[in-house]
């Protein structure tokens, strides 16, 4: 049998038993582990007329702009 209520239920609750067990210095240790801050890198989408000039001035670095296929404006 593929599919059972009480299975389903058994597995979600095993799940988040799994993340309630997580605490927050294993989060933030695995976060230091695996993230690289000089590597993220963040998409923003937005009317462009509205968000450039705040999301300039977070001065995260190299502000891209591409359109909606994909190809890059500036």
């Amino acid at each position: 049998m593929l599919f059972s209520p009480s299975r389903t239920i058994g597995l979600i609750q095993s799940t988040w038993e799994r993340f309630a067990a997580v605490t927050l210095d294993q989060v933030r240790q695995t976060a230091k582990d695996m993230l690289d801050p000089e590597r993220l890198v963040w998409v923003v989408i937005g009317d462009l007329s509205k968000i450039e000039e705040s999301v300039r001035s977070l001065d995260y670095g190299e502000v891209e702009i591409w359109d909606a296929v994909g190809e890059r404006i500036r």
